[in-house]
């Protein structure tokens, strides 16, 4: 392998990097989160342990500082079937919520590849459902009030194939 070839994979590797943590918010590995992601997180921390104890790595001093820049935590070793995300309110959600939608337009956040905010987001509508139904939920009215009011979707599947037809027309 050539130096170009890995310049290039390490650039569009850092680039994952980048969206990982403005997805997420952190580099905690996660239950659930993509396998190529471990790797790469798993592998940039042994790289850099083998650097600190001064043994060859592909880490240059210049893509610790790229790291350094961007928050990556080089010292967690957690694996990621064993870590959870910190419990967080549903007001702190709320707010991750609207961020959200300020970032993107609308509150439609992808529940596969949104991370934990997609989780919480397919619970409230989950939740939703069990309140309409008079089932026993922990989402009251004025919650889903607050959620509507900034234009939350609450059935994204109807939403969805609205969209297709329009598209399809």
């Amino acid at each position: 392998k050539n130096n170009t070839s890995n310049d290039k994979r390490w650039e569009v590797n850092f680039q994952l990097l980048k969206e990982y943590k403005e997805r997420q918010g952190d580099f905690t590995l996660r239950k659930g989160e993509d396998r190529k992601m471990i790797r790469m997180i798993k592998r940039i921390r042994l790289d850099y342990k083998k650097k600190q104890r001064g043994d060859r790595s592909g880490l240059t001093d210049e893509r610790i500082a790229n790291l350094e820049e961007i928050g990556f935590d080089f010292q967690r070793k957690e694996t990621p079937y064993k870590v959870r995300d910190v419990p967080r309110s549903w007001e702190e959600r709320f707010q991750q919520l609207l961020q959200f939608k300020e970032e993107h337009g609308h509150c439609l956040v992808p529940q596969i590849s949104g991370g934990i905010l997609g989780e919480w987001v397919r619970r409230q509508r989950c939740q939703y459902k069990k309140l309409m139904a008079s089932e026993r939920t922990s989402l009251t009215h004025e919650k889903a009030l607050r959620l509507s009011s900034i234009g939350f979707c609450f059935d994204a599947s109807s939403r969805f194939k609205g969209t297709i037809r329009t598209i399809q027309k």
